[in-house]
């Protein structure tokens, strides 16, 4: 009698930013079954934008770098796909994207979240779905609750959510992983999306607190963002505060916010422009400020079947996030395979 194929191991994936995105397209590359939740109402994380009446803005990463050869296969899909595409001469020095990337600048089209919609869709995430606690189920493997809604069961768990959340909901299942997550410190970041009635005299289209002399100045990086290839006409600008600023104001009204940071933007503005759109949105997790750097990309406890993956187990960039999900996804494919010819 021929022995039956051993069961592939289910697996839930709780964040579908590009950590966890970048997991669930190395599963399903495997054929492995796996089921993708998030919290959120939509796809975005790091590479969110906000629809508004003057139009769109990426309030999230601006812009991304590519350089290890994994990554710029990823960005070649996205960019076969449409969904992705370069943005003016490269860059070096102080960004969003690090304290000292350099080279060319990519973003998502026609907006910084088309690549994760188009990942998300067509990897199934399902949004909507906030796991608030981790429970061993009693045959073995794992029961997750999901708020409002009926539990799910997985054979194993993967958490790719900032290292705040992922210490709360590994705390009573896996306190080492737990551990490492409360290693990683992340910084919040204010941001304000501003739409004008007429172009602002600004040469760059980029400007970092670094090529700023005045000092004290609480906006560590403004781009305009109407100037990405595929945005619709206007001006906009979204100006991100420097994370000790955010920190110090984390707790104002978003009108103070816009208020403080508008009037640090005026000797760029001047008196010619007239603001038509101006809103706040708090980042409280924005940034990968003190990554866990435990050596690897990402973490498993093999006997809880459990994997942590994340930017905050490498750095603040959008590929860190990506190569974490991806190394871990990766692993979890090739023990399946192991399994199977075993």
């Amino acid at each position: 009698m021929a022995t039956a194929a051993p069961q592939q191991p289910s697996t839930l994936i709780i964040g579908a930013g590009i950590a966890g995105l970048a997991c669930a397209h190395q599963l399903d590359r495997a054929g492995l079954p796996y089921t993708l939740l998030d919290k959120g109402r939509g796809a975005g994380g790091r590479t969110s934008t906000r629809r508004t009446d003057a139009g769109p803005f990426d309030h999230g990463a601006p812009f991304f770098h590519a350089t290890s050869a994994a990554f710029h296969e990823a960005l070649s899909r996205w960019q076969a796909a449409g969904v992705a595409g370069p943005w003016g001469p490269s860059t070096e020095g102080p960004s969003t994207e690090g304290p000292s990337t350099e080279g060319p600048r990519y973003v998502g089209l026609p907006a910084m979240n088309a690549i994760t919609k188009w990942d998300a869709q067509r990897l199934g995430a399902q949004f909507g779905r906030q796991v608030t606690k981790l429970t061993p189920a009693p045959e073995g493997g794992w029961i997750a609750s999901v708020a409002d809604q009926p539990d799910m069961g997985a054979d194993q768990l993967v958490i790719a959510t900032p290292a705040e959340q992922a210490a709360i909901l590994l705390g009573e299942v896996a306190p080492p992983l737990a551990r490492a997550a409360a290693t990683a410190q992340s910084a919040p970041c204010w941001t304000v999306m501003v739409a004008f009635d007429s172009p602002i005299d600004a040469e760059e289209d980029l400007r970092s607190a670094a090529s700023d002399p005045t000092q004290g100045n609480p906006i560590g990086l403004a781009v305009r963002d109407s100037a990405k290839p595929g945005r619709p006409n206007g001006e906009r600008w979204v100006l991100h505060a420097t994370p000790g600023w955010s920190e110090a104001h984390l707790e104002e009204t978003p009108a103070q916010i816009c208020d403080a940071l508008l009037e640090a933007f005026r000797p760029q503005i001047g008196t010619a422009s007239k603001v038509l759109h101006a809103t706040a949105h708090r980042w409280r997790y924005g940034l990968v400020a003190t990554p866990a750097m435990l050596g690897t990309s990402y973490l498993i406890d093999k006997a809880g079947k459990i994997g942590v993956c994340g930017d905050w187990l490498r750095g603040p960039t959008v590929e860190d996030g990506w190569t974490s999900g991806d190394a871990l996804g990766a692993a979890l494919a090739k023990s399946a395979t192991n399994q199977r010819t075993h």
